[in-house]
This record gives structure tokens, C-alpha cells and sequence, in this order.
């Protein structure tokens, strides 16, 4: 019997030091965790405020265009302008910030020629397209589409122009171009 208790006082006292052991890693461990994380969130700070510098506003916007037959000889061109806040914050936007201009673009003298559309006279041109809104406040991640409706000649083809006025951090804009059937 006496063998026996010494053997479970050895194995007790040889258990208490290994688990001493794991203890004292396991504290290690923990300590190298912590340093780990602290560098991660330093590196991360430093690229999304210094690199990256998320507060800035990052929209973009993009155009597409319906044609709609409503019998003779008129058509009615619908443009989407779809201003979307790709940044991380919110974009206040002002009444007179989304502009729309719509060119119809000469017909060739049968050649080859460049087409400058600054020259060319805008048949609509509107530049407080939100001013229907008290605000416009862009969320972000989230696209918004506002519609512009025509009615035009079928036949001619239009250079359509959409600028989004993001302040003093700039502008943003799209092209489309549509040909009226």
C-alpha cells in the first residue's frame, strides 16, 4: 500500500509540473497574441488613415438609356443616371450637384471625321437635377438611380452627359451615347 501512495504522490507531483509547464507556455503564448494583434491594428490604421484615407468621398456614376416606341415619329429616350457612393462615408450632395446634358450629334458628310462634343451646342442641358430634394445624402454602398425623360425625333443619335459635383474633393461623370429608332 505504501508503494502504491508513493506512486500516486510521484505521479500527482509529476502532473503539477507539467501542468506548471502548459501554464507558463500557454501565458507565452498568450503574450505573443497579444504583441501580434497590436502590430495587426497598427498596420491596419496606418494604411486605412494614411494610405487609403477612407474619410475622402469615392462615388462614381454611370448612365444607361431606354428607347420607348410611342407611335409616330417621336420616341421617349429615359436615362437612368445612377450616382453610387463606392467610399466608406457619407456624401452630402448639393441641389445643383448632378447635372444632365444631352447633344445631338451632327449626321457625317461621308467621311471619316472627329467629333468634338465641347463644340457641339447641348439641345437640353440641365443642371439641378436634385432640386426636388431638400437633401440628398449618399449612403454608403448604395446606388441611386434618378430618371430624366425626352421626347425626341427618331432617327438622330445623342451624345447623353451626366456630372455628379462631389464639393471641393471634385467631380465625377458618364457618357452614353444613344441612337433613337
Amino acid at each position: 500500500m505504501k508503494v502504491l501512495s508513493r506512486y500516486v504522490v510521484a505521479m500527482w507531483q509529476f502532473f503539477l509540473v507539467v501542468a506548471k509547464k502548459i501554464i507558463d507556455s500557454t501565458e507565452l503564448i498568450s503574450k505573443w497574441v497579444t504583441i501580434s494583434a497590436i502590430i495587426a491594428g497598427g498596420i491596419w490604421a496606418y494604411y486605412n488613415f494614411l494610405i487609403v484615407d477612407y474619410k475622402l468621398p469615392n462615388a462614381q456614376i454611370t448612365l444607361s438609356t431606354e428607347v420607348i416606341d410611342t407611335g409616330g415619329d417621336l420616341r421617349l429616350l429615359v436615362v437612368h443616371i445612377k450616382p453610387t457612393n463606392i467610399g466608406k462615408v457619407p456624401i452630402e450632395i448639393k441641389s445643383d450637384g448632378l447635372s444632365l446634358s444631352l447633344r445631338k450629334i451632327p449626321s457625317g458628310n461621308g467621311k471619316s471625321e472627329q467629333i468634338n462634343l465641347d463644340e457641339i451646342k447641348p439641345v437640353f442641358e440641365k443642371k439641378d437635377l436634385l432640386k426636388r430634394y431638400e437633401s440628398y445624402l449618399m449612403e454608403p454602398a448604395v446606388m441611386y438611380d434618378e430618371v430624366a425623360l425626352f421626347y425626341l425625333p427618331k432617327g438622330d443619335t445623342y451624345a447623353i452627359e451626366a456630372n455628379l459635383d462631389l464639393g471641393e474633393t471634385g467631380e465625377v461623370g458618364a457618357f452614353d451615347f444613344v441612337k433613337i429608332n
